[in-house]
């Protein structure tokens, strides 16, 4: 059965902001609790890894650079990189690859005015970020390594789940009030690696290459977008079956700051909130991207200073485990043409072995 763009109650315009604050809050819970995007730490890890390694390598050619140009050795050195011309500009350029030197798409000006930089060289921006998502519990319990700044964003802000989440992590955490497109990311966010947790299916098949396309664009340090639904008919009855557990669940979603206002806000949701889970859950489902789909973005979406993977989970219990790990992944090409330290492999090629951790197959 191929793709059905089934619509979704949580990305209507129509949809209470009651109800889709209910809805999103239920999966950052749900999500936690079952520990099925736990295998995206691995991954995440590697690619923050290769991050701060590439982030330390531009700022030791940067210095060397300007150690060079004030040594006033002239053209071979820094004469001509410190003048911003000529042959030491050109390679002023390729060793500072790694800090994003081509220019993003130009972005929203309420976005820009109210995006922060990351800060930081291991920085993650979560696009589409709901609730929340499964990445603030994947950092609170270190699955992801060290994190020096989670920017979460959405074209529909959650400012009570970010609030939260900045004070699970404090001083790592921050939301970004303004409405954060997934497919024009602002320049004050491009210098970090992006992810998505179980968004991609909320994207037609046109603005997920447009999402590739902005990320390969601005040489994001790192790119990992996941996904744990799919068409399989043991997914679809799992996520389905699940409603039943919303009203049991949702009042844990009630956290610091405002407990007892959020409660209150979420009781006033509960009796829509298992139908809207059901119908989300079901449509999620229908609109999930198979492999074979996945693999043919990352295809399309890599180029010669940018490469993607699609990659999955291995499948357990007879092939009946309800929620399986599938991912595409993607990093800049390395200035000596090797990918970059971050990436396992670029494409629809490679073993896998990168992804420490974690068991892959890669598509």
């Amino acid at each position: 059965m191929g793709r059905i763009d089934v619509p979704e109650l949580e990305d209507s315009q129509r949809c209470p902001v009651l109800l889709r604050d209910a809805l999103t809050a239920y999966l950052q819970v749900i999500s936690e609790a079952t520990g099925v995007f736990d295998g995206a730490g691995a991954v995440l890890r590697r690619l923050l890894d290769g991050a701060e390694s590439d982030a330390l390598d531009a700022e030791a050619a940067a210095a060397r650079l300007a150690a060079a140009g004030g040594s006033g050795e002239g053209g071979k050195g820094g004469g001509a990189g410190a003048a911003g011309g000529g042959k030491g500009a050109s390679i002023g350029t390729t060793a500072l690859h790694a800090a994003a030197a081509a220019s993003p798409a130009p972005e929203a000006p309420a976005a820009a005015a109210a995006a922060v930089p990351p800060q930081g060289r291991r920085a993650l921006v979560d696009l589409c970020s709901g609730g929340g998502g499964a990445l603030v519990g994947l950092v609170a319990r270190g699955v992801v390594g060290r994190v020096d700044s989670l920017t979460m964003t959405d074209l529909f802000p959650n400012a009570a789940a970010f609030a939260s989440a900045e004070l699970r992590l404090p001083s790592v955490a921050r939301g970004c009030a303004a409405p954060v497109d997934a497919a024009a990311v602002p320049r004050e966010l491009a210098g970090a690696v992006r992810t998505l947790f179980n968004s991609l299916h909320h994207l037609p098949p046109p603005l997920v290459a447009r999402v590739l396309a902005d990320a390969a664009a601005s040489r994001a340090p790192g790119f990992a977008a996941f996904e744990v639904v799919g068409r399989h008919p043991v997914t679809v009855l799992a996520v389905v079956l699940q409603a039943l557990a919303v009203p049991f669940v949702l009042p844990f979603a009630a956290r610091r700051p405002n407990v007892a206002g959020k409660l209150g806000r979420l009781l006033v949701a509960l009796p829509a909130a298992p139908f809207a889970v059901a119908w989300d859950g079901f449509a999620s489902c229908m609109r999930a991207y198979s492999m074979a789909e996945l693999r043919a973005f990352a295809a399309a979406a890599s180029t010669p200073d940018y490469k993607f993977a699609a990659r999955e989970a291995p499948s357990r219990w007879l092939g009946l485990k309800p929620f399986r790990l599938r991912w595409i992944e993607g990093a800049p090409v390395r200035a000596d043409g090797g990918a970059s330290r971050g990436s396992s492999g670029g494409g629809s090629s490679g073993d896998g072995e990168g992804c420490v951790g974690v068991d892959v197959r890669v598509a």
